[in-house]
């Protein structure tokens, strides 16, 4: 990618007690964009090594770190520096993601195939697809996740910020939610992925019957989050996103119930939702857990 064509992308990547790989991960991109904003969201001191970050990537300029101020603020942080940056879009990544090869070419590629001031997101696929050495094809969606996104920045101004009370977890659902409302459009390409992870997988037993199961765990203080924050948006969407609203509680369900049927912290899990049911009626949000 040429100096001039760089020019249009900024990136920002949010990280958190990152894995080993995280540097890989992030070389996978770097290349693309004019600049690399850093959030260090990790309360570990010394998690991150600042001085081979910067080392390894001169484009990268560190925002913030030794506080976990969340996701949302850590998105809006990149949207400040991408803007004053002159930037067209902002790339928003998680430490966990990273493009195969050919991948994020095709990907950064795509932005001169859509209509700019019509599309919010472009998103890529969050699984393998089929390889493929041709332009990316797009199809309209509700909802995608925020890791390897586009954000389109001169809507942004007309959308908003992510909203930073709900800290993590639905972020990026309250986002696209507000990008259809405003009559804008969120794309995902159906041949262009990115690789992403999710969750921590881990073996279970059964409290009866001692059945054993492994399956991706999320922890009791994330299972705050995502309840807290699930009745949030079901509050402020359901009317208009009955489907997607009814999608997610059954999700919510589907994970809790699964806790406390294979989880060692049956008790934790139970306090914690407990408690993101009675903040949420009363109106307590941000990082309320001290995760």
């Amino acid at each position: 990618m040429d100096v001039e064509t760089r020019k249009m992308f900024c990136g920002v990547v949010t990280l958190y007690n990152p894995p080993e790989n995280y540097l890989l991960n992030i070389a996978s991109y770097s290349g693309f964009l004019d600049k690399l904003f850093v959030v260090d969201n990790s309360p570990t001191e010394n998690s991150v090594d600042s001085d081979a970050l910067l080392e390894r990537f001169a484009n990268a300029v560190i925002l913030s770190r030794g506080k976990n101020t969340g996701i949302a603020h850590a998105l809006n942080l990149g949207i400040e520096a991408a803007g004053k940056n002159g930037s067209d879009w902002l790339l928003t990544m998680d430490q966990d993601s990273y493009f195969c090869a050919v991948q994020g070419e095709r990907f950064f590629r795509s932005v001169n195939m859509v209509e700019k001031s019509r599309v919010a997101i472009l998103s890529p696929l969050h699984r393998p697809a089929r390889l493929d050495y041709g332009d990316c094809v797009f199809e309209e969606k509700t909802v995608v996740w925020t890791s390897g996104n586009l954000l389109n920045l001169e809507l942004v101004r007309k959308v908003g910020l992510f909203d930073e009370k709900l800290f993590i977890d639905s972020v990026d659902h309250d986002y696209c939610f507000r990008v259809n409302l405003s009559g804008f459009k969120v794309l995902q390409a159906t041949n262009c992925y990115l690789i992403h992870c999710i969750g921590d997988r881990t073996k279970g037993t059964a409290l009866v019957g001692k059945k054993q199961k492994s399956y991706m765990e999320h922890s009791p203080k994330r299972m705050y989050f995502i309840v807290r924050n699930g009745l949030y948006l079901a509050s402020r969407y359901r009317g208009d996103f009955p489907v997607f609203i009814a999608r997610l509680f059954a999700n919510i369900r589907k994970d809790f119930f699964r806790a406390l049927k294979y989880s060692n912290a049956r008790a934790d899990y139970v306090r914690y939702a407990g408690k993101a049911v009675f903040d949420y009626y009363k109106g307590v949000f941000g990082n309320a857990v001290d995760i």
